[in-house]
Protein backbone atom coordinates (compact mmCIF):
# COMPACT_ATOMS: atom_id res chain seq x y z
CA UNK A 1 0.00 0.00 0.00
CA UNK A 2 1.42 3.38 -1.02
CA UNK A 3 1.71 6.31 1.37
CA UNK A 4 -1.08 8.06 -0.49
CA UNK A 5 -3.39 5.08 -0.03
CA UNK A 6 -2.40 4.81 3.63
CA UNK A 7 -3.20 8.50 4.13
CA UNK A 8 -6.62 7.95 2.54
CA UNK A 9 -7.22 5.01 4.89
CA UNK A 10 -6.17 7.20 7.82
CA UNK A 11 -8.66 9.88 6.83
CA UNK A 12 -11.59 7.50 6.47
CA UNK A 13 -10.79 5.68 9.71
CA UNK A 14 -10.75 9.04 11.48
CA UNK A 15 -14.13 9.95 10.01
CA UNK A 16 -15.69 6.62 11.03
CA UNK A 17 -14.59 6.72 14.67
CA UNK A 18 -14.69 10.51 15.15
CA UNK A 19 -17.93 10.78 17.13
CA UNK A 20 -17.43 7.77 19.46
CA UNK A 21 -13.80 8.80 19.95
CA UNK A 22 -14.78 12.34 20.93
CA UNK A 23 -17.38 10.89 23.34
CA UNK A 24 -14.80 8.58 24.92
CA UNK A 25 -12.31 11.44 25.22
CA UNK A 26 -14.69 13.98 26.74
CA UNK A 27 -16.15 11.53 29.27
CA UNK A 28 -12.70 10.15 30.09
CA UNK A 29 -11.43 13.66 30.87
CA UNK A 30 -14.30 14.09 33.33
CA UNK A 31 -13.38 10.88 35.16
CA UNK A 32 -9.71 11.62 35.87
CA UNK A 33 -10.77 13.66 38.91
CA UNK A 34 -14.29 12.28 39.27
CA UNK A 35 -15.45 13.38 42.72
CA UNK A 36 -13.62 16.75 42.86
CA UNK A 37 -15.13 17.59 39.46
CA UNK A 38 -18.59 16.54 40.67
CA UNK A 39 -18.25 18.99 43.58
CA UNK A 40 -16.99 21.72 41.27
CA UNK A 41 -19.93 21.31 38.88
CA UNK A 42 -22.55 20.89 41.61
CA UNK A 43 -21.37 22.20 44.98
CA UNK A 44 -24.87 22.27 46.46
CA UNK A 45 -25.57 18.68 45.45
CA UNK A 46 -22.23 16.93 45.82
CA UNK A 47 -20.50 18.77 48.68
CA UNK A 48 -21.46 18.38 52.32
CA UNK A 49 -23.05 21.35 54.00
CA UNK A 50 -22.66 20.32 57.67
CA UNK A 51 -19.60 20.37 59.86
CA UNK A 52 -20.68 18.31 62.84
CA UNK A 53 -20.27 14.60 63.63
CA UNK A 54 -20.99 12.20 60.78
CA UNK A 55 -23.99 9.91 60.70
CA UNK A 56 -23.27 6.18 60.64
CA UNK A 57 -23.78 4.31 57.35
CA UNK A 58 -26.63 2.46 59.02
CA UNK A 59 -28.37 5.76 59.77
CA UNK A 60 -27.93 6.89 56.16
CA UNK A 61 -29.46 3.61 54.92
CA UNK A 62 -32.38 3.92 57.34
CA UNK A 63 -33.12 7.44 56.14
CA UNK A 64 -32.81 6.39 52.50
CA UNK A 65 -35.09 3.39 53.02
CA UNK A 66 -37.73 5.66 54.55
CA UNK A 67 -37.46 8.26 51.80
CA UNK A 68 -37.49 5.82 48.89
CA UNK A 69 -39.59 2.99 50.27
CA UNK A 70 -40.48 1.74 46.78
CA UNK A 71 -36.83 1.47 45.75
CA UNK A 72 -33.97 -0.84 46.70
CA UNK A 73 -30.48 0.36 47.55
CA UNK A 74 -27.98 -1.31 45.21
CA UNK A 75 -24.81 0.48 46.24
CA UNK A 76 -23.70 3.11 48.73
CA UNK A 77 -20.47 5.03 48.12
CA UNK A 78 -18.72 6.59 51.10
CA UNK A 79 -17.38 10.17 51.04
CA UNK A 80 -14.04 10.35 49.26
CA UNK A 81 -12.85 13.30 51.38
CA UNK A 82 -13.88 15.67 54.16
CA UNK A 83 -15.98 17.59 51.62
CA UNK A 84 -17.59 14.51 50.08
CA UNK A 85 -21.10 13.11 50.43
CA UNK A 86 -22.65 9.68 50.57
CA UNK A 87 -23.73 8.68 47.06
CA UNK A 88 -26.48 6.12 46.54
CA UNK A 89 -27.47 4.00 43.57
CA UNK A 90 -31.06 2.77 43.90
CA UNK A 91 -33.31 0.61 41.79
CA UNK A 92 -36.91 1.71 41.45
CA UNK A 93 -39.90 -0.59 41.26
CA UNK A 94 -39.96 -0.35 37.46
CA UNK A 95 -36.30 -1.39 37.29
CA UNK A 96 -34.99 2.09 36.48
CA UNK A 97 -31.92 3.40 38.27
CA UNK A 98 -32.20 6.36 40.62
CA UNK A 99 -29.40 8.33 42.26
CA UNK A 100 -29.05 10.46 45.37
CA UNK A 101 -26.39 12.28 47.39
CA UNK A 102 -26.79 12.66 51.16
CA UNK A 103 -24.96 14.85 53.64
CA UNK A 104 -22.76 12.76 55.99
CA UNK A 105 -23.61 15.01 58.91
CA UNK A 106 -27.40 15.06 59.13
CA UNK A 107 -28.35 12.68 56.31
CA UNK A 108 -30.12 15.43 54.38
CA UNK A 109 -30.75 14.71 50.69
CA UNK A 110 -28.68 17.17 48.67
CA UNK A 111 -29.52 15.98 45.17
CA UNK A 112 -31.69 13.19 43.75
CA UNK A 113 -32.94 12.13 40.35
CA UNK A 114 -32.01 10.12 37.27
CA UNK A 115 -28.48 9.85 35.97
CA UNK A 116 -28.69 13.14 34.07
CA UNK A 117 -28.97 15.00 37.38
CA UNK A 118 -25.40 13.85 38.07
CA UNK A 119 -23.23 14.80 35.05
CA UNK A 120 -20.06 13.05 36.23
CA UNK A 121 -21.96 9.82 36.92
CA UNK A 122 -23.51 10.14 33.45
CA UNK A 123 -20.00 10.53 32.04
CA UNK A 124 -18.96 7.33 33.81
CA UNK A 125 -21.88 5.44 32.26
CA UNK A 126 -21.25 6.84 28.78
CA UNK A 127 -17.52 6.11 28.99
CA UNK A 128 -17.83 2.46 29.95
CA UNK A 129 -21.13 1.60 28.27
CA UNK A 130 -22.41 4.26 25.83
CA UNK A 131 -25.10 1.87 24.55
CA UNK A 132 -27.13 -0.73 26.51
CA UNK A 133 -25.71 -4.20 27.05
CA UNK A 134 -23.20 -5.82 24.71
CA UNK A 135 -23.63 -3.05 22.13
CA UNK A 136 -22.00 -0.54 24.47
CA UNK A 137 -19.04 -2.83 25.26
CA UNK A 138 -18.60 -3.56 21.55
CA UNK A 139 -18.65 0.14 20.64
CA UNK A 140 -15.97 0.95 23.23
CA UNK A 141 -13.83 -1.98 22.07
CA UNK A 142 -14.17 -1.02 18.38
CA UNK A 143 -13.38 2.62 19.17
CA UNK A 144 -10.15 1.60 20.91
CA UNK A 145 -9.21 -0.76 18.06
CA UNK A 146 -10.09 1.94 15.54
CA UNK A 147 -7.85 4.45 17.31
CA UNK A 148 -4.94 2.00 17.20
CA UNK A 149 -5.51 1.40 13.46
CA UNK A 150 -5.83 5.15 12.90
CA UNK A 151 -2.50 5.80 14.62
CA UNK A 152 -0.80 2.99 12.71
CA UNK A 153 -2.02 4.29 9.36
CA UNK A 154 -1.09 7.87 10.26
CA UNK A 155 2.41 6.84 11.34
CA UNK A 156 3.02 4.91 8.12
CA UNK A 157 1.76 7.83 6.02
CA UNK A 158 4.01 10.25 7.95
CA UNK A 159 7.18 8.12 8.16
CA UNK A 160 9.99 10.36 6.84
CA UNK A 161 12.93 9.54 4.65
CA UNK A 162 16.36 9.18 6.22
CA UNK A 163 17.74 12.47 7.46
CA UNK A 164 14.41 14.29 7.47
CA UNK A 165 13.15 13.43 10.94
CA UNK A 166 13.49 16.95 12.37
CA UNK A 167 11.90 18.58 9.34
CA UNK A 168 9.04 16.09 9.42
CA UNK A 169 8.03 17.26 12.90
CA UNK A 170 8.47 20.97 12.35
CA UNK A 171 5.70 23.50 11.80
CA UNK A 172 6.80 26.05 9.23
CA UNK A 173 5.43 29.58 9.29
CA UNK A 174 4.28 31.60 6.32
CA UNK A 175 2.15 28.81 4.83
CA UNK A 176 -1.52 28.80 3.98
CA UNK A 177 -3.79 28.15 6.96
CA UNK A 178 -4.77 24.71 5.70
CA UNK A 179 -1.13 23.59 5.46
CA UNK A 180 -0.34 25.01 8.91
CA UNK A 181 -3.26 23.08 10.40
CA UNK A 182 -2.19 19.90 8.62
CA UNK A 183 1.30 20.22 10.09
CA UNK A 184 -0.07 20.87 13.59
CA UNK A 185 -2.37 17.84 13.29
CA UNK A 186 0.55 15.67 12.19
CA UNK A 187 3.06 16.88 14.77
CA UNK A 188 0.71 16.64 17.75
CA UNK A 189 -0.35 13.16 16.67
CA UNK A 190 3.20 11.84 16.37
CA UNK A 191 4.45 13.43 19.61
CA UNK A 192 1.48 12.10 21.61
CA UNK A 193 1.49 8.70 19.90
CA UNK A 194 3.00 6.71 22.83
CA UNK A 195 0.47 8.07 25.35
CA UNK A 196 -2.45 7.56 22.94
CA UNK A 197 -1.31 3.98 22.32
CA UNK A 198 -1.17 3.16 26.05
CA UNK A 199 -4.62 4.64 26.67
CA UNK A 200 -6.13 2.86 23.65
CA UNK A 201 -4.62 -0.54 24.49
CA UNK A 202 -5.57 -0.47 28.18
CA UNK A 203 -9.07 0.84 27.43
CA UNK A 204 -9.65 -1.81 24.76
CA UNK A 205 -8.50 -4.62 27.04
CA UNK A 206 -10.80 -3.48 29.85
CA UNK A 207 -13.73 -3.27 27.41
CA UNK A 208 -12.87 -6.79 26.23
CA UNK A 209 -12.84 -8.06 29.82
CA UNK A 210 -16.27 -6.57 30.48
CA UNK A 211 -17.60 -8.03 27.23
CA UNK A 212 -16.29 -11.50 28.13
CA UNK A 213 -17.89 -11.26 31.59
CA UNK A 214 -21.23 -10.22 30.13
CA UNK A 215 -21.27 -13.07 27.61
CA UNK A 216 -19.96 -15.74 29.96
CA UNK A 217 -22.10 -18.63 31.22
CA UNK A 218 -24.74 -17.76 33.78
CA UNK A 219 -24.42 -13.98 33.52
CA UNK A 220 -27.83 -13.25 32.04
CA UNK A 221 -30.71 -12.65 34.40
CA UNK A 222 -28.92 -13.77 37.58
CA UNK A 223 -28.75 -10.42 39.37
CA UNK A 224 -31.16 -10.45 42.28
CA UNK A 225 -32.86 -7.42 43.72
CA UNK A 226 -31.21 -6.59 47.09
CA UNK A 227 -33.15 -7.52 50.20
CA UNK A 228 -33.99 -4.74 52.68
CA UNK A 229 -31.29 -4.24 55.31
CA UNK A 230 -31.71 -2.44 58.65
CA UNK A 231 -29.35 0.29 59.76
CA UNK A 232 -28.25 -1.57 62.88
CA UNK A 233 -27.51 -4.72 60.88
CA UNK A 234 -25.51 -2.71 58.38
CA UNK A 235 -23.38 -1.08 61.07
CA UNK A 236 -22.66 -4.50 62.59
CA UNK A 237 -21.83 -5.84 59.13
CA UNK A 238 -19.37 -3.01 58.45
CA UNK A 239 -17.75 -3.46 61.88
CA UNK A 240 -17.30 -7.16 61.16
CA UNK A 241 -15.74 -6.39 57.77
CA UNK A 242 -13.44 -3.78 59.33
CA UNK A 243 -12.16 -6.38 61.78
CA UNK A 244 -10.81 -8.28 58.76
CA UNK A 245 -9.28 -5.26 56.99
CA UNK A 246 -8.07 -3.25 59.95
CA UNK A 247 -7.32 0.42 59.29
CA UNK A 248 -8.47 0.46 55.66
CA UNK A 249 -10.74 3.28 54.46
CA UNK A 250 -14.27 2.37 53.37
CA UNK A 251 -15.06 2.75 49.67
CA UNK A 252 -18.57 1.35 49.13
CA UNK A 253 -21.07 -1.33 50.06
CA UNK A 254 -23.39 -3.36 47.82
CA UNK A 255 -25.78 -6.25 48.28
CA UNK A 256 -25.08 -9.21 45.96
CA UNK A 257 -27.32 -12.28 46.35
CA UNK A 258 -28.87 -11.05 49.60
CA UNK A 259 -25.49 -10.61 51.34
CA UNK A 260 -23.46 -7.45 51.95
CA UNK A 261 -20.21 -6.74 50.12
CA UNK A 262 -17.99 -4.18 51.83
CA UNK A 263 -15.11 -2.73 49.82
CA UNK A 264 -12.10 -0.86 51.17
CA UNK A 265 -9.48 1.27 49.43
CA UNK A 266 -6.15 -0.51 48.95
CA UNK A 267 -3.65 2.31 48.22
CA UNK A 268 -0.74 -0.02 49.00
CA UNK A 269 -1.59 -1.79 45.71
CA UNK A 270 -2.74 1.22 43.66
CA UNK A 271 -5.27 4.05 43.88
CA UNK A 272 -8.03 2.03 42.19
CA UNK A 273 -7.56 -1.32 43.96
CA UNK A 274 -9.97 -2.56 46.62
CA UNK A 275 -10.13 -5.17 49.36
CA UNK A 276 -13.53 -6.92 49.39
CA UNK A 277 -15.26 -8.57 52.33
CA UNK A 278 -18.51 -10.50 51.81
CA UNK A 279 -20.64 -10.71 54.96
CA UNK A 280 -23.91 -12.58 55.45
CA UNK A 281 -25.74 -15.41 57.17
CA UNK A 282 -27.51 -15.73 60.50
CA UNK A 283 -25.66 -15.01 62.69
CA UNK A 284 -23.56 -12.57 60.67
CA UNK A 285 -20.21 -13.94 59.55
CA UNK A 286 -17.51 -13.27 57.00
CA UNK A 287 -18.31 -15.45 53.99
CA UNK A 288 -15.35 -14.43 51.84
CA UNK A 289 -12.37 -12.12 52.05
CA UNK A 290 -10.74 -11.06 48.77
CA UNK A 291 -7.58 -8.98 49.34
CA UNK A 292 -6.64 -6.65 46.52
CA UNK A 293 -3.32 -8.40 45.88
CA UNK A 294 -5.16 -11.62 44.98
CA UNK A 295 -7.55 -9.99 42.51
CA UNK A 296 -6.58 -11.28 39.05
CA UNK A 297 -9.05 -9.15 37.09
CA UNK A 298 -7.39 -7.23 34.26
CA UNK A 299 -8.77 -3.87 35.39
CA UNK A 300 -6.79 -4.00 38.65
CA UNK A 301 -3.60 -3.58 36.63
CA UNK A 302 -4.95 -1.75 33.60
CA UNK A 303 -7.12 0.96 35.15
CA UNK A 304 -4.30 2.73 37.06
CA UNK A 305 -2.31 2.80 33.80
CA UNK A 306 -5.30 3.97 31.77
CA UNK A 307 -6.09 6.80 34.21
CA UNK A 308 -2.46 7.80 34.85
CA UNK A 309 -2.62 6.92 38.55
CA UNK A 310 0.43 4.68 38.19
CA UNK A 311 2.58 7.81 37.70
CA UNK A 312 0.85 9.84 40.41
CA UNK A 313 0.79 12.76 40.88
CA UNK A 314 1.93 13.67 37.36
CA UNK A 315 0.25 10.78 35.56
CA UNK A 316 -3.23 12.27 35.86
CA UNK A 317 -2.00 15.49 34.29
CA UNK A 318 -0.37 13.53 31.46
CA UNK A 319 -3.69 11.80 30.75
CA UNK A 320 -5.55 15.11 30.91
CA UNK A 321 -3.08 16.69 28.50
CA UNK A 322 -3.34 13.71 26.16
CA UNK A 323 -7.13 13.94 26.24
CA UNK A 324 -7.14 17.62 25.33
CA UNK A 325 -4.58 16.97 22.58
CA UNK A 326 -6.78 14.20 21.19
CA UNK A 327 -9.72 16.61 21.08
CA UNK A 328 -7.60 19.14 19.22
CA UNK A 329 -6.20 16.56 16.81
CA UNK A 330 -9.65 15.11 16.10
CA UNK A 331 -11.14 18.56 15.53
CA UNK A 332 -8.29 19.56 13.20
CA UNK A 333 -8.59 16.30 11.30
CA UNK A 334 -12.32 16.81 10.81
CA UNK A 335 -11.68 20.38 9.64
CA UNK A 336 -9.09 19.16 7.15
CA UNK A 337 -11.44 16.52 5.80
CA UNK A 338 -14.52 18.67 5.34
CA UNK A 339 -13.18 21.32 2.90
CA UNK A 340 -12.13 18.60 0.46
CA UNK A 341 -15.75 17.45 0.24
CA UNK A 342 -17.51 20.83 0.36
CA UNK A 343 -15.72 22.85 -2.26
Amino acid sequence: MSKRQTLTLHRWLGLVILLPLLLQTLTGLMLVYKWPLARLLDASGMQRATQHVDSTPGRIVELATGLWSESKIRRLYFPDSAKGTFFLLLQQGDGERYYASMDPGDGRVLREGNIWQFPVEAALQLHFQPLPGWKGNTLVLLTGAGLLALMAAGTVAWWPRKGRWRQSLGIRGGLRRRLMIRQLHRTLGILMLPVFAVIAVTGSLMALEIALQNTGPGTAGTQRVPEPVSGADLDRTIALAQSVVSGARLRDISFPDGNTKVQFHAPEINQRAVHSVLVGGHPLQVLKYSPAQENTAWWVTLLPIHSGDILSPWGNWIVLGAGFCLLVIGSLGAWLWLPERTK
